[in-house]
């Protein structure tokens, strides 16, 4: 057998174990969540040069209301925006261009997820490729927040205003 080849060959099979044990690490059992949009921004922030909404199901705010937990399966979307110097009328300041998304979804726990209270995360880029960070980050500071389902902006879930 050529040598070039079997070294390819080998090298594409390594590239394709990484990538299998990469999106295992990284939380790729998330899909980018295109319908966003569709779903009820609940709370916007500013964060240094960094301006934040963040979007979930209504139906996750009506069940969070009716003193439910969060259901499996809840994905909660924040879109982080470069800030402009400006705000806007409702305070917080003018988006400029996307940075990214960090998404967190709600799955069953298991051994992966104990320490996270089943959550699993995933950041993606401004065109909803998956963006490689090092999600042990997300796990390790939700868990400040274990005593809101490892969610920050649970008590504004639970308080918004629906419509």
């Amino acid at each position: 057998m050529n040598e070039k080849f079997s070294l390819k060959k080998t090298l594409l099979k390594s590239g394709l174990l990484l990538g299998v044990l990469t999106s295992l690490l990284h939380g790729s059992n998330i899909d980018f969540p295109k319908n966003y949009k569709d779903e009820v921004l609940y709370f916007k922030n500013d964060r240094g040069s960094i301006t934040e909404e963040v979007f979930v199901d209504k139906r996750v705010i009506e069940k969070v209301q009716n003193n439910q937990q969060i259901p499996i399966g809840t994905v909660i979307t924040l879109v982080e925006y470069f800030a402009k110097d400006k705000k806007g009328a409702d305070g917080y300041a003018l988006k400029g261009d996307l940075k990214r998304f960090v998404v967190m979804k709600k799955e069953p726990i298991n051994n992966d997820t104990t320490n996270s209270g089943g959550w699993i995360y995933q950041a993606f880029n401004p065109n909803g490729t998956i963006k490689e960070e090092n999600l042990n980050r997300c796990v390790s500071c939700h868990n400040s927040a274990k005593n809101n389902d490892f969610v920050f902006t649970f008590d504004d879930i639970k308080n918004f205003r629906l419509d």
